[in-house]
């Protein structure tokens, strides 16, 4: 069975001194996601991730440390590894190019695992927001 490989960011901004995380609601749909996309060989995986958090979410940031997690889910039948690297946001934009479709919201790290479904997810979340930190 093919392996379908996704590309993406856990945004992580700090409020209060506190770290908060940047989601985006899937196209018209009610469900938190993390701004991901399917992986096109002609980018480089950190550009590709840094991409799509500009379009999804119209955030721009740095990936500024080596480190990423991969997470293994199935859907629609098929397995899919998304890798997400942790993005430090440096600016939130007003206007983005999938603002019509996407809502956007900034929630405390911490709560993370009550907007994502997969426990997998939430767990690779904490661990890039406590990475980052470091």
């Amino acid at each position: 069975m093919a392996i379908s490989m996704q590309i993406g960011v856990v945004p992580i901004l700090s409020k209060k001194k506190k770290p908060h995380i940047v989601l985006v609601t899937a196209r018209g749909k009610e469900r938190w996601l993390l701004p991901k996309g399917n992986q096109h060989r002609r980018y480089k995986r950190r550009e590709m991730a840094l991409n799509e958090a500009y379009e999804e979410a119209g955030l721009i940031g740095k990936i500024r440390i080596k480190h990423y997690i991969d997470v293994r889910f199935r859907k629609g039948g098929r397995w899919i590894v998304l890798r997400l690297y942790p993005m430090e946001v440096q600016r939130i934009l007003k206007s983005w190019p999938e603002r019509g479709s996407r809502q956007r919201a900034v929630i405390d790290a911490r709560k993370a695992n009550k907007f994502l479904r997969c426990k997998q997810l939430s767990a690779g979340v904490e661990h890039l927001v406590s990475v980052a930190a470091t």
